[in-house]
């Protein structure tokens, strides 16, 4: 027992500490959060009609998402508790295999510790994790897909290829950006060896299956109607922004490359500041002050300052913020805001971070075709065609969920230095400040959706119609969003609405509060707008 307990004492670690954040988040509650309205509501008609309808908001497969849930609500009855406990599986599970994926690589238990610490605290994990959104499922088979590529690489046994493939394909039913995990391992294959006909075979052998399936099921869903209006829109969308670059795309692009290298320096800057030893050539330093510098000032002449890019972290707290008159892109929580200048300290921070990463990608490239390298050569592969697409279309903050492991991988692989007693104190330090910050702003999201929607249950108990409530975006879109109705928006008319911040012309008929952690007061009102009430 004692042994048993000693093997597996972090992944133990791991699994109370989850049960440790969802008491202390609460994840119980009957209502949508962001997007995820739209994939209960295909669950929900399953459950009662037995007909599998993808409705028409994104562009995704979703069709392992829905069937999971409807596994779930099977099992244990429709709501979006069970949905989101559905989701918080999938991440304990990609807490477990993360820890695992950093030993792999050699990090010591410690470094892999942290390490995985640093990845699952992040707000935007957090925050989704308490969701029925796709992203922390596809994150966790896509972890999988890449922890089994890497066992292949290692050992060359056929078994964890068809494992990868599996998890590739179990990612692919839930979007169809899974198809780059396969294309990154042929061109690592392609690039890191000398060619020669059977090694050929076997490179292209995973990607030209996957493809095969991709193929055979996108027709299946095109043939059944099951897809939606703008399946796959996003890839013809990437084609004709590649074939038709310009100056604004070039732009564009800078500014999203730009803002990707700030977040992921600043979300892991505890474990790269560990990494500045680089900085002691002269050369290297001046380098690093003058990219910051230009970076900073390309970031702050565009607006996007941290954090820019939609839409889970959103100002001082994390999202999406849809109540009536709020900003139209969501981008704000309710007051207290952080101030500019704040963001502007954390943009220097995570460019300045970004470039020891920077720094490690580059002394990684120069030894590529290194036979020892395999590590580094697959995970700089990886990055490079996980991100590109997204550089060319447009990047949420979601998407770059998968990155974080990843880069700590290229900079952390080979780090075999034991943590000093001041790194170590350094790193536990920043881990609990995200920690405190990413359970209360995830906390707060559920307390004041909780909230509003108790508001507004009991609005529509006391009769009032739907159409006459502006309940936020997630309230409008599962009463009144339907394939056929291609502007549902305009049979809502704001009678009632729910707002953060009262204005002077605003009738409150009723206050609520909420438990708030983060800065500020718990408060949201309902307002009464006469002049609409018809």
């Amino acid at each position: 027992m004692k042994l048993i307990i000693s093997r597996y004492k972090y992944e133990g670690l791991i699994v109370l500490l989850w049960f440790v954040v969802i008491a202390l988040i609460n994840p119980v509650g009957d209502f949508p959060l962001n997007d995820d309205w739209c994939y209960a509501k295909s669950v929900k008609n399953y459950i009662e009609t037995g007909e599998l309808i993808l409705y028409n908001w994104g562009e995704m497969t979703l069709v392992g998402q829905v069937f999971y849930g409807i596994i779930f609500s099977k099992l244990f009855g429709f709501s979006f508790t069970v949905l989101r406990i559905s989701t918080l599986l999938f991440a304990i599970s990609s807490s477990l295999i993360l820890y695992n994926l950093f030993r792999l690589v050699n990090m010591s238990k410690c470094v892999a510790f942290l390490a995985t610490l640093l990845c699952i605290l992040n707000p935007v994990f957090l925050e989704l994790s308490f969701t029925y959104m796709t992203d922390i499922p596809f994150y966790c088979l896509s972890l999988y897909v890449f922890y089994y590529l890497l066992k292949y690489i290692r050992s060359k046994q056929f078994k964890y290829m068809v494992f990868a493939l599996v998890a590739c394909v179990l990612a692919y039913s839930i979007r169809q950006l899974a198809i780059v995990y396969t294309f990154a391992f042929m061109l690592y294959g392609l690039w890191s060896t000398r060619f020669n006909k059977k090694h050929f075979k076997i490179t292209i052998l995973p990607f030209g299956v996957f493809l095969l399936f991709a193929l055979v099921f996108d027709f299946t869903l095109k043939t059944l109607g099951i897809a939606q209006e703008r399946y796959n829109s996003k890839f013809y969308d990437f084609i004709n922004k590649l074939l038709h670059f310009n100056k604004s795309q070039l732009i564009y692009s800078v500014n999203l490359t730009l803002t990707t290298l700030a977040y992921l320096g600043f979300f892991l800057s505890p474990f790269l500041m560990c990494k500045l030893q680089f900085l002691k050539r002269k050369l290297n330093f001046f380098l690093v002050i003058v990219y910051t510098t230009a970076a900073f000032l390309i970031l702050k002449h565009y607006n996007y300052i941290l954090p820019s890019l939609d839409n889970i972290w959103i100002d001082f707290g994390v999202g999406p913020f849809t109540l009536y008159y709020e900003t139209p892109h969501f981008k704000k929580t309710p007051s207290p805001h952080f101030f500019t200048f704040g963001y502007y300290l954390l943009t220097l921070l995570g460019l300045f971070a970004s470039s020891i990463f920077i720094y490690e990608f580059i002394k990684a490239l120069r030894k590529y075709k290194s036979t020892n390298n395999a590590i580094s050569q697959f995970t700089l592969t990886q990055i490079t065609v996980y991100i590109f697409p997204f550089l060319i279309v447009g990047v949420y903050d979601r998407y770059l969920l998968f990155l974080y492991p990843l880069v700590l991988i290229v900079v952390l692989h080979d780090y075999t230095l034991t943590l000093n007693v001041f790194k170590k104190g350094i790193l536990t330090f920043s881990i609990a400040l995200l920690a405190y910050f990413s359970v209360a702003a995830t906390h707060d999201y559920l307390s004041w959706n909780r909230a509003r929607w108790q508001v507004l249950n009991q609005l529509t108990s006391t009769g009032v119609p739907t159409s006459k409530i502006y309940g936020g975006a997630e309230f409008i879109t599962w009463y009144h969003f339907s394939n056929e109705n291609k502007k549902f928006w305009e049979e809502v008319t704001p009678v009632y609405a729910l707002v953060a911040e009262v204005k002077p012309e605003y009738k409150v008929v009723k206050q609520v509060s909420y438990s708030r952690w983060l800065p500020g007061k718990g408060n949201l009102y309902l307002i009464y707008n006469k002049h609409l009430d018809n």
